[in-house]
């Protein structure tokens, strides 16, 4: 398990540097960083994008990477019962951003320890890890982003590395 966790950490360290290192570089020399079409049909998808997918193609480490952040939201349907939507996001082997809906499964309630089972028992049943867990969002009610005992902080017990960012939609 500790191999497991060092081993996780270092890809993470060398993906975060590899990020830090194209920033860095596009800072020095001034450049943008976004281009005018960053599509997957583009010949040119902006400096940052270009210069990372280069690093990828050149280093195994960066490229072998499959860390994905995890998207969670729960609300009622119209019968009145509670489901538990879970999106992640992932990177593909081109280096483009994916979201996907992968699951909306009922839920008895919508306490932090609820939706920390049923997120567990949905890693275990598609042999996911959460040592590729890189990042959590959900909306800011309670029972996600408590301090103390919200699925933020439990999720974060298990994998210090899964930051939380505030849901963007809300």
């Amino acid at each position: 398990m500790v191999k497991q966790l060092e081993e996780a950490r270092m890809s993470y360290r060398t993906c975060l540097n590899a990020s830090i290192d194209c920033t860095k570089f596009l800072l020095r020399q001034g450049l943008s960083f976004r281009g005018h079409d960053e599509g997957d049909t583009s010949n040119n998808r902006g400096n940052y994008l270009e210069l990372l997918q280069f690093l990828a193609d050149h280093d195994e480490k960066i490229k072998n990477a499959r860390l994905f952040s995890l998207l969670v939201g729960e609300a009622r349907d119209v019968s009145i019962k509670e489901k538990m939507a879970v999106v992640l996001r992932y990177m593909d082997k081109n280096g483009k951003v994916i979201e996907r809906l992968v699951g909306v499964q009922p839920i008895p309630d919508t306490t932090a320890n609820t939706l920390k089972e049923s997120i567990d028992a949905f890693f275990n049943f598609n042999e996911l890890s959460f040592s590729n867990l890189r990042g959590q969002d959900y909306d800011g009610a309670s029972n996600m982003k408590c301090e103390f005992s919200g699925l933020k902080t439990k999720i974060l017990n298990e994998q210090p590395c899964a930051f939380y960012v505030h849901c963007f939609a809300h």
